[in-house]
């Protein structure tokens, strides 16, 4: 089996359907985590409850970047674990009215 060497293979070479595929046929994945991710895929919803429509810009990579940190064990920054609505970052609609 082949397993990317970096951040940037890992974003490059892999889906979400893998991801997926990997965690419904994964031993070790816990059954009511396959379970919970088998009911937000029929429904479209995300982690949070709400329905999923259009990842966020930029979403994509901010999933790899925490997942292959998370993999590696290498700590993320508050930056990096995502900050709440409201504190202080600017929306790309903000930005451009500026």
């Amino acid at each position: 089996r082949y397993f990317p060497a970096s951040e940037a293979s890992l974003s490059q070479t892999t889906t979400s359907q893998t991801i997926m595929n990997h965690v419904r046929n994964c031993r070790r994945c816990p059954i009511e985590i396959r379970e919970n991710l088998e009911l937000m895929k029929r429904a479209r919803m995300g982690p949070d409850g709400k329905r999923a429509d259009k990842p966020k810009h930029g979403g994509r990579k901010v999933f790899f970047h925490r997942l292959w940190s998370r993999i590696q064990r290498i700590p993320l920054s508050d930056d990096e674990k995502g900050k709440k609505k409201g504190s202080g970052t600017w929306s790309r609609k903000k930005r451009e009215a500026a």
